[in-house]
């Protein structure tokens, strides 16, 4: 019986300028080798931030050169990561 949450833009739109956010590119970085539409799912989420003001901006990679970075803490405060098991896929 959970509901999503409403996509508020006006609110989001709000809310960000309430923050001092000036518009600063943000990277948006996410391997686009290892899962089906992976590209598809990054550009709507990042067309979702854009929508509220956001200056989102997709930098896909293969996932072995988004691996290491993810490994490693290097990847900036936007990313898009899956990790599980696949033991139990179909």
């Amino acid at each position: 019986n959970l509901k999503p949450p409403a996509f508020d833009v006006a609110l989001a739109k709000k809310l960000l300028a309430e923050s001092g956010y000036k518009g600063e590119p943000i990277p948006f970085q996410y391997p686009n080798n290892r899962w089906a539409f992976a590209d598809q799912v990054a550009q709507a989420v990042g067309n979702y931030l854009k929508a509220v003001g956001l200056n989102v901006q997709l930098q896909p990679m293969e996932f072995s050169a988004f691996f290491p970075l993810w490994i490693g803490d290097k990847l900036p405060a936007l990313y898009m990561f899956s990790l599980g098991i696949t033991i139990m896929d179909a």
